[in-house]
């Protein structure tokens, strides 16, 4: 299992939010994936490795040298080389209508393909996938963060796989919620899968708590109040299982609805 120990990769998990919540909203993911290889689903964003250290992006399962691409259109703001943490990495700057100025972060890289100040194209090739600094096994860290150029620690932190636009995405749903006590605190780092499915395809959540981080993005819908949220699944009436050791597990029955992300129910103990 790879496992990116970045030093300034840590913080939150949870998918992420924003303000009022949306039932059924449009699934408007539209990010453009940085490599052609898949999420590593055992080491998702927010979960903690074996330090404690929280993983503040995704990680991807790559070959050495595989082609990394710009996740959007904008300009590069970072290309530099770390002998630890992230290694040799590379910040884009990107602004749209929808979000606002936001940056993504490309980390381990073997090589660099562009510098700061240029000008790039969604998916052209920014570098070539690697394992330099703290990293176990060849892979892509990718991180997204809002409003925050990575010069804050832990600041805009947002979900990336609730931005991108992957192909296994088209006719795909998501759901998204709040896992917390009776008296209505979150609960941390609860894991939510799904329990009984029909076909293969339903990612995982953890969930986070912080009190400090009120505001999360999801997607570009918007939501109040919630701690997690599985951000693709085959649409179908399924059981989300719901475990985390000193709780009961528990189990809940959603639909999943193809293009739509949805709030269901929250759960409580």
């Amino acid at each position: 299992m790879l496992r990116s120990l970045c030093i300034l990769a840590t913080l939150c998990f949870i998918a992420c939010f924003v303000v009022t919540p949306q039932a059924n909203a449009g699934f408007y993911a539209n990010l453009t994936s940085p490599t052609t290889q898949n999420i590593n689903q055992g080491y998702l964003y927010g979960e903690r490795s074996s330090s404690g250290v929280t993983h503040m992006g995704i990680d991807f399962r790559n070959n050495l040298n595989d082609p990394i691409y710009a996740a959007a259109a904008g300009t590069v703001h970072i290309s530099t080389d770390l002998a630890t943490s992230y290694g040799k990495y590379i910040v884009l700057k990107h602004s749209d209508a929808t979000r606002g100025t936001y940056y993504t972060l490309y980390a381990h890289l073997n090589q660099r393909l562009v510098e700061a100040g240029e000008k790039v194209s969604a998916g052209e090739q920014i570098g070539l996938a690697g394992q330099t600094g703290n990293a176990t096994g060849v892979h892509l860290h990718f991180e997204i963060r809002h409003n925050s150029d990575f010069t804050v620690y832990e600041q805009g932190v947002r979900n990336p796989e609730c931005w991108l636009q992957r192909s296994n995405y088209n006719g795909y749903g998501s759901v998204y919620a709040m896992a917390k006590t009776s008296s209505g605190s979150r609960i941390e780092q609860m894991r939510i899968s799904g329990a009984t499915k029909p076909e293969s395809g339903y990612g995982a959540s953890y969930t986070y708590a912080r009190t400090n981080q009120n505001n999360y993005e999801l997607g570009d819908i918007t939501a109040y109040g919630i701690n997690y949220h599985i951000a693709r699944a085959n649409p179908a009436s399924i059981q989300l299982k719901y475990e985390k050791t000193g709780y009961t597990t528990k189990y809940q029955s959603v639909t999943i609805e193809a293009n739509k992300s949805k709030r269901i129910n929250d759960m409580a103990w």
